[in-house]
């Protein structure tokens, strides 16, 4: 380096400074532009260090010395540096995607992997978030006493009833149809299905057993006036799996699910068959995937039929953080000149989304534990539906053209603002501070002079930066809200479907860990916790981040058709014999609690005489389980009205 010349020395300086470079870097700058300080500066803040392009080095690379062989014998010196290689770069590249590795039995906390684990770990704001989360989800510890009976009676508020089984490992499958019955077209259609007669016997490979005990149970969760439902009988007809310690909701009420909409589906095909028109769907919806490349037409192929979406939740930076635009993202993808889109090519009334959560618990994702999964109340499902599939093509396209330009905007913002990684405009504004008010003591009118000619040049700069800062952010903010409106087209929503029910987990075990938010007939969203049922907010409802920290969270959404309010308000007409039931049971209960006797019993105790049985039932023969049902062929067709 050249020694810097005196007339040079002030201009170093105070480049130097302003940039938050050493004086080298600085000089080299400033002669590069000729002594121009204000190309020099700006030169500075964008990243120029007055360096020569230096031709690229050739280095002689050993293979052996990155290669590393799997396949040769065990070799200590290989495998030490294999384990180097991936610390160090898991160290300088760290990720916060899901985790691959199948959910902890013991439901343990996962610490996290790297370079974690080489230091001790701080304590850090991402340990009061989990600490928190923990403290959130014990608040409401695991009381199995039953209520009073006073407390016992529903309300004429319209509060749902709560089912309670007796065995707590039942909660998750109780929850299930809890949620069902609050799904408006579930109960209305269902309310219509005709019943065996108490002469016939009941096939052993058929379903009447369990529509025959659903139809009597969503007939009580309609009319009765008792707060809560107790008891096992649905669950053990069923053989309904009891939920262990490593069974996390999701998956075991997943299991519980399918099957039971799948039997319901098959009974409704049925005895609607002669309906015309043919009535859509309940559960059972078909998809298909299309797709485009030079060597392939866009017609649909693999059809497929299912009841519930699969839908992966995790931390992954690459993948939206709300249900929309997740489904988008992974059923829309382009690879190269192809593009694949898996759509629904005949839609059900109600579509059941289970949520699933892949990332296990780890320092790397405690800083975005507290955001939860966004779902929305409104879904429009017309740009998943395979006969809109050019429309949505050219959305898709246009988006991703949007989203190019709002990153090249994002890259060009932070060359301006970030350089060493350090802040050009704070150090901007610092540099322009120190002139006008530190650098002026004493009184020489020459060094007055240049302080004033350069505090000028600085402001200039700093004004033109913020300039172009503000007309990428205005362009920037434009680009967005055309991409928040890119799909709000009339093509494009003419298939309404509304949230109605939304199943949770704290992360801990027990049956007030896992609850669910209804909704009533009236819009109201309503809380049930074992069978404690209260109303709560749609912020709520639509909020609730509880668990996530601990991997968990809400864990199934259900949604269906939008209703007017006219619809969603029609009654269901139940069969005769178990509205004339639970009235008399009513009257019954009523009389009880006026005379001051207790209705709720033990578990185990026999009914009482002063409750009259319902209508005698169809014999069963045997009661197989509920995944054999779902899979056998359903016969219903010796139904008739009773």
């Amino acid at each position: 380096m050249t020694q810097m010349m005196p007339q040079e020395q002030e201009s170093v300086s105070l480049l130097a400074s302003m940039a938050a470079v050493d004086h080298g870097i600085a000089l080299r700058v400033l002669r590069k532009h000729n002594g121009n300080m204000e190309r020099a500066a700006e030169a500075l803040i964008t990243g120029d260090r007055g360096e020569s392009p230096q031709p690229p080095k050739t280095t002689s690379i050993d293979p052996s010395a990155t290669v590393i062989d799997l396949t040769g014998d065990d070799n200590d010196e290989e495998m030490n540096r294999a384990l180097q290689m991936s610390l160090d770069e898991s160290a300088s590249q760290p990720q916060f995607g899901p985790s691959t590795r199948p959910p902890d039995p013991n439901w343990s906390m996962v610490p996290a992997s790297g370079s974690h684990l080489s230091t001790p770990r701080q304590s850090t704001q991402e340990d009061e978030n989990l600490k928190e989360a923990i403290k959130a989800s014990l608040a409401e510890p695991d009381n199995e006493s039953i209520p009073n009976t006073d407390d016992m009676v529903r309300d004429e508020d319209g509060r749902p009833v709560a089912l309670r089984p007796d065995d707590p490992s039942l909660a998750y499958a109780a929850l299930v149809l809890h949620a069902l019955f609050h799904v408006p077209q579930v109960r209305q259609r269902l309310s219509r299905l005709m019943l065996p007669t108490s002469e016939q016997d009941l096939k052993e490979d058929s379903a009447e057993v369990f529509m025959f005990k659903l139809l009597e149970l969503f007939t009580n969760m309609d009319l009765a006036k008792i707060s809560a439902i107790f008891g096992n009988d649905i669950y053990d007809s069923l053989r309904t799996p009891r939920a262990t310690q490593p069974d996390l909701p999701v998956e075991i009420s997943r299991a519980f699910i399918d099957p039971v909409t799948r039997i319901i589906e098959q009974c409704l095909e049925i005895q609607e068959a002669q309906e015309s028109p043919p009535r859509q769907s309940l559960f059972m919806f078909s998809s298909a995937r299309i797709e485009i490349s030079p060597l392939r037409s866009s017609a649909p192929h693999r059809f497929e039929r299912g009841t519930v979406v699969t839908v992966e939740v995790g931390h992954d930076p690459k993948l939206p953080n709300e249900l929309v635009a997740r489904l988008a993202s992974i059923l829309h993808t382009v690879d190269g000149d192809v593009i694949k889109h898996e759509g629904i090519d005949k839609p059900s009334e109600v579509v059941i989304f289970q949520l699933k959560t892949y990332s296990t618990f780890s320092t790397s994702n405690l800083s975005m534990a507290n955001e939860g999964f966004v779902y929305p109340r409104l879904i429009y499902m017309d740009r998943f539906l395979l006969e809109n599939f050019h429309v949505t093509n050219e959305k898709n396209k246009k988006q991703r053209e949007i989203i190019s330009l709002i990153a090249d905007l994002e890259k060009k913002k932070e060359e301006i603002t970030k350089s060493d990684n350090t802040d050009t405009i704070a150090n901007l504004k610092t540099a322009i501070n120190y002139y006008e008010n530190v650098a002026r003591d004493g009184n020489m009118p020459e060094r007055r002079t240049t302080l004033d000619t350069v505090t000028q040049q600085l402001k200039t700069t700093l004004a033109a930066l913020e300039a172009k800062l503000e007309r990428i952010d205005i362009e920037v903010n434009d680009l967005r809200q055309k991409l928040d409106n890119l799909f709000e087209c009339p093509e494009l929503q003419n298939h309404p479907y509304e949230l109605r029910a939304v199943l949770v987990h704290t992360g801990l075990s027990g049956r007030k860990h896992i609850y669910s938010y209804v909704q009533d007939t009236q819009c109201r969203w309503w809380k049930t916790v074992d069978y404690t049922v209260s109303q709560v907010s749609e912020e709520e409802v639509l909020g609730d981040t509880k668990g996530v920290a601990l991997g968990a969270g809400p864990y199934m959404l259900i949604y269906s058709r939008s209703l007017t309010p006219e619809q969603l308000k029609e009654p269901c007409p139940w069969p005769e014999a178990y509205v004339a039931a639970v009235n008399h049971h009513n009257e019954t209960f009523l009389a009880t609690l006026k005379d001051g006797y207790s209705v709720v019993q033990d578990s185990n105790a026999e009914a009482s005489d002063t409750v009259p049985a319902l209508p005698p039932r169809p014999r069963e023969r045997e009661v197989v389980s509920l995944e054999q049902k779902a899979n056998e062929d359903v016969s219903m067709m010796d139904m008739t009205s009773s």
